[in-house]
């Protein structure tokens, strides 16, 4: 659980980076950093919906 923690607290640490990343140095814009995360929280999701399963048996 504290790995997983460390983890979670790294990942959440990176938002903002990543974020300011896409929008200003790629010049893509804060339409293209909010599709990223939205793809980001998607692939997230699916693969807790699969891998939820996987892991309890």
């Amino acid at each position: 659980m504290g790995a997983l923690l460390l983890s979670s607290l790294g990942n959440g640490l990176c938002f903002p980076f990543t974020s300011i990343y896409v929008s200003q140095l790629l010049g893509l814009g804060g339409r293209a950093a909010g599709g990223y995360f939205i793809a980001m929280a998607a692939a997230s999701f699916a693969a807790a919906l699969v891998g939820g399963p996987l892991a309890d048996r």
